[in-house]
């Protein structure tokens, strides 16, 4: 029988009450998985109260609890992988995207798994990206699975990106951690670099991660003054 991994649904937010809870309701709507889910909560030091009222609201899930303070995305994430253990794979989702339709993460680790040359499954829909791809297909328990690769070598600099993904423990030993005390579109910049530039696993959606399957419903805090710090 296949034994399913657990994974660890990193959640990344600052104060954004209303928000979240729009992102997690969706998220237990939509997400598809049969195997064990552990919810890491990380946040940058958000207002008293913030994340208590979150965990509060959502009891029933098992919450685990990252927080920075005021340190930055890049900080703030990383914390946050490490509350992920022991899970060894991780579906990153902040807290303003709405998932539209189902997130099969089943077909996610079916993927990872079958083929060790990727790391990173791309969830939040890929059209509207100038990228390069080849379709290619891997034996599965539960038989052939289609996916697009996304090569490298595309023309648009984001063939990694912060949006929702699912990814292995090994993807960041092969590109490291996330840079600290940076605004966030450095910091995705910069991670977006890295992956271009090293050798290392590759990243792929599935058959339907072509269309935009996100609604991105927070107000930008880029070119603020909580974006060096959110």
């Amino acid at each position: 029988m296949y034994r399913w991994p657990q994974i660890a649904i990193l959640l990344v937010t600052y104060n954004r009450p209303d928000e979240i809870r729009v992102v997690i309701r969706a998220l237990l709507q939509h997400l598809r998985y049969p195997g064990e889910l552990r919810w890491v909560l990380a946040d940058d030091g958000s207002p008293e109260g913030y994340v208590e009222s979150v965990v509060h609201d959502f009891g029933n899930l098992d919450w685990h609890l990252s927080i920075s303070h005021r340190e930055g995305w890049g900080v703030n994430v990383n914390q946050g992988m490490d509350a992920c253990r022991p899970a060894k794979y991780i579906y990153l989702n902040e807290d303003d995207y709405v998932p539209r339709w189902d997130v099969d993460l089943a077909k996610g680790i079916y993927l990872l798994q079958a083929n060790p040359t990727l790391g990173l499954v791309r969830y939040d829909g890929i059209a509207g990206h100038q990228l390069d791809l080849e379709l290619r297909e891997v034996p599965t328990p539960a038989g052939q699975l289609n996916y697009l690769r996304i090569l490298k070598s595309s023309p648009a600099l984001n063939v990694y990106s912060h949006r929702p993904h699912l990814k292995t423990e090994e993807f960041h030993q092969h590109y490291g951690r996330y840079i600290i005390n940076r605004p966030l579109g450095v910091t995705e910049v910069d991670f977006a670099h890295r992956f271009k530039d090293r050798h290392g696993p590759d990243i792929a959606c599935l058959i339907s991660g072509v269309e935009l399957s996100y609604d991105h419903i927070g107000v930008s805090r880029q070119g603020t003054e909580l974006d060096a710090h959110a």
